[in-house]
């Protein structure tokens, strides 16, 4: 066993933690959720979910995704030099209790921990659970230059694979993307999408005819 299992209680206990040195940090604070009028919300695509969300709610993207990793000590390398190259900045970086690596930037969060498993687990698309996660990059030009940094860099230095350099996809209008994998095997994208993509197309829908 390369680390204590984490009950319930120690796994809360890391992220109230967690909160606490964000909060100590700056980095985020308590907020009190009130509602505000469309032209209030700062999402630039704020006024097509208003339009589309009936009576519930609309939300303000992707607070955080985690990801279970089965070696922690080689991901924890690989994600280190991902997520700093793309200017997330790390705010926590522990292995005891629970391992624990978590970076904010670009509005949303990445955190990893260890799986229960150890380092033979393996990931796998196509079980109930995650697909991959995909990283929302600011133009082609940036994608490429992941690209160059994962091959030069992150692979040889960190492990993990390209699965495919930068290309072309019909999931979109002008949709240009990466596709990698960590050492667990975990699929990652990194896209560009100009303009709004899918929500430009009107009535059309281009997911139909894949």
């Amino acid at each position: 066993q390369p680390f204590p299992l984490p009950t319930q209680r120690s796994t809360m206990a890391a992220v109230a933690r967690l909160g606490r040195q964000l909060r100590v940090r700056g980095i985020c604070k308590p907020v009190r959720h009130v509602s505000s009028p469309p032209g209030n919300r700062d999402n630039r695509d704020s006024q097509d979910n208003q339009d589309n969300r009936d009576d519930g709610i609309s939300i303000n993207g992707v607070a955080h995704t985690m990801i279970t990793v089965a070696d922690f000590e080689r991901d924890h390398a690989f994600y280190s030099l991902l997520c700093t190259y793309m200017g997330m900045t790390c705010v926590l970086d522990q292995k005891e209790p629970v391992p624990w690596l978590y970076h904010v930037g670009g509005r949303t969060a990445l955190g990893i921990t260890a799986s229960r498993l150890g380092p033979t687990d393996r990931f796998d698309q196509w079980r109930a659970g995650l697909h991959h996660v995909c990283f929302r990059a600011r133009s082609e030009e940036d994608v490429d230059k992941a690209h160059d940094f994962l091959q030069t860099t992150v692979v040889p230095d960190a492990g993990g694979r390209v699965v495919h350099g930068p290309e072309k996809g019909p999931w979109a209008p002008g949709y240009y993307s990466l596709l990698f994998e960590d050492n667990s095997g975990t699929r990652l994208e990194l896209n560009y999408v100009p303009a709004k993509g899918l929500l430009g197309l009107g009535d059309k829908n281009l997911l139909s005819e894949l």
